[in-house]
């Protein structure tokens, strides 16, 4: 295990804002060699530091995003055949039958 630093922006939440100038906290975190190794090579294919990729990771992993935004892309992927749905339908229909 190998100590990595990360500067977390607390100024301001862009990454294309950061500077040295505009963190004011570091975050001090442990990972294993073969996770700094994909960071530093993602870094390097981008031209960036090691920090700087690591706090627009952990930023694109804190941002809120609404549900629908989250799983948008799974809408429609699941293909049930028509009869297995139509006994599932009536199974559910005679559960919520209101009184």
């Amino acid at each position: 295990m190998l100590t990595c630093l990360v500067r977390w922006l607390c100024a301001s939440r862009t990454p294309e804002s950061a500077s040295s100038e505009s963190m004011s906290t570091t975050l001090t975190i442990r990972i294993d060699d073969s996770l700094r190794e994909a960071l530093a090579k993602r870094a390097k294919s981008q031209g960036k530091t090691l920090s700087e990729v690591a706090r627009e990771l952990l930023q694109a992993a804190l941002e809120e995003r609404p549900f629908q935004a989250r799983i948008g892309h799974l809408k429609g992927r699941l293909k049930l055949p028509r009869r297995a749905t139509e006994a599932w339908r009536k199974e559910l229909r005679q559960r919520n039958m209101r009184s």
